[in-house]
C-alpha cells in the first residue's frame, strides 16, 4: 500500500513538474506587433468578464479621455507630424475622439438594455451599436486615409506599425 502511494506521489510530482516546465512556454499568447493595440498600453481597458461586464473597461472606460489624449500625443510624436500635416492630423484626432465617444455612449446604453431590456430590445441595442460603430469607424478611416496621404515614406512606415491595428481605436 505504501509503495502504491509513493508511486502515485512520484507520478504526480513528475506530471506536475512537466506542466510547470511546459506551462509558461505553451501558455504564451501570440503578441501584436510593436505598437499593437494602443488602447491596451499602460493597463489598457482591462478586458474581462464578458461583452459589457464590469471588468470590460469598468471605471477606466469612464476615464478614457486622458488615456486617449496621452496616446494621441504619443502617436503624433512617433509619427513626427510636421506643420503642413496638422490639418489632416487634427481631423484624424477629431475622428478618433468621436469614435471613443460613440463607443462610450454605446457601452452605457448597452449596459442599461442588458440589465432591464427584453430579448428583442437587447438585439435591437446590439444592432444600433454595430451601426454606430461602423459609421464612426468609416469616418475614422476617411480621416486616416487623408492623413496617410500627407505622410512621407518614413512616416507611412511608422504609421503602418502603430495605426489601425485589429479592432483598436486608433
Amino acid at each position: 500500500m505504501l509503495k502504491n502511494i509513493l508511486l502515485l506521489s512520484a507520478g504526480a510530482l513528475a506530471i506536475g513538474g512537466t506542466m510547470l516546465l511546459a506551462g509558461p512556454a505553451s501558455a504564451q499568447q501570440p503578441r501584436m506587433p510593436k505598437g499593437g493595440c494602443p488602447m491596451m498600453e499602460d493597463g489598457g481597458m482591462g478586458m474581462g468578464t464578458g461583452m459589457m461586464g464590469r471588468r470590460m473597461g469598468g471605471d477606466r472606460m469612464a476615464n478614457r479621455g486622458p488615456m486617449v489624449e496621452k496616446r494621441l500625443a504619443k502617436l503624433k510624436s512617433e509619427l513626427e507630424i510636421k506643420e503642413g500635416q496638422t490639418a489632416a492630423w487634427d481631423a484624424y484626432v477629431k475622428a478618433v475622439k468621436s469614435r471613443a465617444d460613440t463607443m462610450m455612449s454605446n457601452r452605457d446604453a448597452m449596459m442599461k438594455t442588458m440589465a432591464s431590456g427584453t430579448a428583442v430590445s437587447r438585439i435591437d441595442a446590439r444592432l444600433k451599436m454595430m451601426d454606430e460603430m461602423s459609421t464612426s469607424l468609416k469616418a475614422q478611416r476617411a480621416a486616416l486615409e487623408a492623413l496617410y496621404a500627407t505622410l512621407d515614406a518614413g512616416q507611412k512606415t511608422k504609421a503602418d506599425q502603430v495605426l489601425g491595428m485589429s479592432g483598436c481605436m486608433m
